[in-house]
């Protein structure tokens, strides 16, 4: 009869779901692959982008704490260089009073 479905035809479209869902499932597996590759890259590159923010926060601060040490010989400097002119200056007031 020309409408039954045999089955050979049962087989036949049975294999053939069959190797559709082998096919998705590979695809589906490659993708999962692929992801996790991708994360995988992804996760490597924050961890760079943290390391390499650190170094340069640890450099950061480290010219910070130097140029704060700088500063402070500096102020230093400066506070000595006044004691002097303001010396050098009672010393020309005295001899102007002479």
């Amino acid at each position: 009869m020309a409408g039954d479905v045999t089955q050979k035809d049962l087989q036949s479209l049975q294999g053939y779901v069959n190797k559709k869902v082998a096919d998705v499932e590979k695809k589906v597996s490659d993708l999962e692959k692929k992801l996790s590759e991708a994360i995988k890259a992804l996760e490597k590159r924050d961890d760079t982008i943290a390391e390499t923010s650190n170094k340069a926060n640890e450099e950061q601060n480290k010219d910070i704490q130097a140029l704060r040490k700088d500063l402070g010989t500096l102020d230093k400097y400066v506070d000595d260089l006044s004691k002097v002119v303001n010396k050098n200056a009672d010393i020309l007031d005295q001899m102007a009073d002479k």
